[in-house]
């Protein structure tokens, strides 16, 4: 089943980086084989919790919509905490590229964002059309992979 939830991703992220939307048909294929396969890592109970609590999260919008419905695809396959653990992977593979790419404005918003959760205890709401973060998912998922995640 990961090869599968592989091929998912590498698709969105062809997509995503292509046409900046994720298909629902592939949200779709995918969030259907990944409910109703008796293979994928997690219990018919612990999916159903997956989709209401992504979807939860998925409403304070910090990602894009197609982003969350392919994290709750995911979820479907590997369960909900080894999820959150590679969505937190991919979010650190985010931060490192945009540090590279552009060190002084990704600085700058980092620093931001974490004096806000700091002092305010909220979160700092940022534009999220710039980038396409499926990429990031794929290679935090193959990473996961790799050091024994999944």
């Amino acid at each position: 089943m990961n090869y599968c939830m592989c091929i998912i991703l590498l698709i969105a992220t062809v997509y995503d980086l292509k046409y900046r939307i994720i298909p629902n048909w592939l949200l779709c294929i995918g969030g259907i084989i990944g409910l109703l396969s008796p293979r994928t890592m997690c219990s018919y109970t612990e999916k159903i919790i997956c989709i209401v609590v992504i979807f939860i999260i998925g409403m304070f919008h910090l990602m894009g919509m197609g982003d969350v419905k392919l994290w709750t695809v995911m979820a479907m396959y590997i369960g909900l905490i080894k999820s959150v653990c590679i969505m937190g992977i991919a979010a650190v593979f985010l931060i490192l590229f945009q540090l590279l790419r552009n060190r002084k404005e990704t600085a700058k918003v980092l620093r931001i964002s974490i004096n806000d959760l700091l002092l305010t205890k909220k979160i700092h709401y940022f534009e999220q059309d710039t980038y396409p973060f499926s990429p990031y998912i794929f290679a935090g998922y193959v990473f996961g992979m790799i050091i024994g995640i999944i």
